[in-house]
């Protein structure tokens, strides 16, 4: 499995869990992927950035979380908080 932009993007609209701590998990769903690798000589589309919204009014603050994936499995992901509102908070998480 590569973890590009073409294997996320097969997961839009997914649900993941964030493991925010040991004992604070949340449900998540990547609603949004977007594709940076505009460049023709990135064929491995390597650069991209994927939205993932939490229902949960807590923002918890950036920092590398656990995320899990029934086909993707476990991945620790840098993950930043970049809007809210008072159900949700989405986090942004981008690979260069």
């Amino acid at each position: 499995m590569t973890l590009n932009f073409d294997y996320f993007n097969t997961l839009k609209n997914k649900n993941f869990s964030i493991k925010f701590s040991k004992d604070t998990v949340f449900e998540a769903q990547l609603v949004d992927i977007k594709n940076f690798s505009k460049d023709s000589s990135d064929k491995n589309n390597t650069s991209f950035s994927m939205l993932l919204k939490v229902n949960c009014s807590n923002i918890f603050e950036q920092n590398v979380y656990t995320i899990e994936n029934e086909e993707l499995g476990e991945l620790s992901l840098f993950l930043v908080p970049i809007s809210n509102d008072d159900n949700s908070v989405t986090y942004e998480a981008i690979f260069s």
